[in-house]
């Protein structure tokens, strides 16, 4: 399997985390793998990937919700992100800064995934976030 489908189920995952009260890991992906089996084949490196990046953002997610604050504009806060877009960012900052992962990739990857799992208008509010958090 790719990288950008195991990203894909990674950022499912976030998801998941960031808008349950709880959470369960392996019930969670089990549910995703289950409803998008066409979709997602995956092997051991691609389930490895989806640990790490979970674990990474679960212990990196207060200064990961710094970063995105301190680069929101217009008054916006944190609460005010559309929570499909905010799981990307996430995912972003977490796959960038923390795993090391190739930004103009990463982006690129996130971008995509806001057309795809996100409104309309989500892309370009995803990119111009996570852009201008690196272009400092």
């Amino acid at each position: 399997m790719s990288r950008s489908n195991a990203r894909v189920c990674a950022f499912m995952l976030i998801y998941d985390y960031l808008m349950g009260d709880s959470f369960d890991y392996d019930l969670s992906l089990s549910s995703i793998l289950d409803c998008d089996k066409d979709e997602f084949s995956l092997d051991d490196s691609d389930m490895t990937y989806i640990r790490q990046s979970f674990d990474c953002v679960v212990e990196h997610l207060d200064d990961i919700k710094q970063v995105i604050s301190s680069h929101l504009s217009f008054g916006k806060k944190l609460d005010d992100i559309f929570s499909i877009d905010l799981a990307l960012c996430v995912l972003a900052i977490a796959s960038i800064d923390y795993l090391g992962e190739d930004k103009s990739l990463v982006i690129n990857e996130i971008v995509r995934m806001a057309k795809r799992y996100s409104t309309d208008k989500s892309y370009a509010f995803v990119n111009g976030l996570i852009s201008s958090i690196y272009r400092e």
